[in-house]
């Protein structure tokens, strides 16, 4: 059996969940762009969790997120099973879409947030698929920072203030 997972709902933590043999499940595209942000929205919101940055590359998703009603394992199982099913209508086909559980690690201070949450949203840049994280045309909360859908609390308010430096940053270089 799998041993338990212990989870603090106190701390966040940088979670990742691998497509079956690294395949492109995810490619980005008008259809599964939607669902992948509906069901992150719909999870969010169901089970009370904090996002505070998320990218959906090809292949695998990453998020930085807390569970502070102590609750990411059914968190996580709502979105990856939701996401699948999606996945496998949208690109017709059947069978597993995750090569295994999904990966959480706690990040224990702020600086650790930060460079997670950076890690997260720069991703696709240092894949070396985009020059700069606002053009990654699929799920990213580099895009939902604008529309407000993203969660800013950190504990210590120079993180926070960082992070919101280089997300203004990323929009301003849009321009």
């Amino acid at each position: 059996p799998r041993p338990l997972r212990r989870l603090d709902p106190a701390m966040p933590y940088f979670v990742t969940a691998r497509c079956l043999f690294e395949t492109y499940l995810l490619r980005p595209d008008a259809d599964m762009n939607a669902a992948i942000d509906h069901w992150l929205e719909q999870t969010r919101d169901r089970f009370g969790l904090e996002l505070f940055a998320y990218v959906a590359m090809s292949n695998h998703l990453h998020l930085v997120v807390r569970a502070p009603k102590d609750n990411l394992p059914e968190a996580m199982q709502f979105l990856l099973s939701k996401v699948a099913r999606a996945t496998n209508a949208i690109r017709n086909r059947r069978g597993p879409v995750w090569s295994d559980r999904y990966h959480a690690q706690v990040i224990l201070d702020d600086d650790a947030l930060f460079d997670r949450v950076c890690y997260t949203l720069m991703n696709p840049v240092t894949a070396g698929l985009v020059s700069r994280a606002e053009e990654w045309p699929g799920v990213t909360s580099v895009h939902a920072t604008a529309q407000r859908k993203l969660s800013l609390t950190f504990e210590r308010a120079t993180a926070a203030d960082d992070v919101r430096r280089l997300l203004a940053e990323l929009r301003v270089r849009e321009r």
